[in-house]
């Protein structure tokens, strides 16, 4: 929620509801697994009490496609995504190992279903 509009997710909302082609490295785009600012918001406050520094990968734990993602945008709108495949390669990934995050600090709690919900109304 309330994020601004050159980031990602209300990008990606954005050219769902404007059925503004979205580019696709592959079939299916790059490979993520967001997180929900709540949930990350969590885990910093958790750290903040770890006796020991450490480096942790802050992420959801669900791993979406960008075509996954755009699904799920799309199907809220009743409007089907328009994409444009840039590449028959696969596209790279950037999914974070959570297992540290899910050790130290718990695992995630708001499904991406229901965390972008905020974004529509924005």
């Amino acid at each position: 929620p309330r994020q601004r509009s050159s980031m990602l997710i209300p990008r990606l909302v954005d050219c769902v509801r404007r059925e503004t082609p979205i580019i696709l490295r592959g079939e299916l785009g790059i490979r993520l697994n967001p997180i929900h600012v709540s949930d990350a918001v969590t885990a910093f406050e958790r750290a903040m009490d770890l006796e020991n520094p450490e480096t942790i990968n802050l992420a959801g734990n669900e791993v979406f496609t960008l075509r996954e993602i755009t699904g799920i945008i799309g199907d809220h709108f009743g409007i089907e995504p328009v994409f444009t495949i840039e590449d028959s390669a696969n596209a790279p990934g950037l999914v974070a190992d959570t297992a540290l995050m899910n050790r130290l600090l718990g695992e995630t709690k708001i499904p991406f279903s229901e965390g972008i919900v905020g974004v529509y109304e924005g």
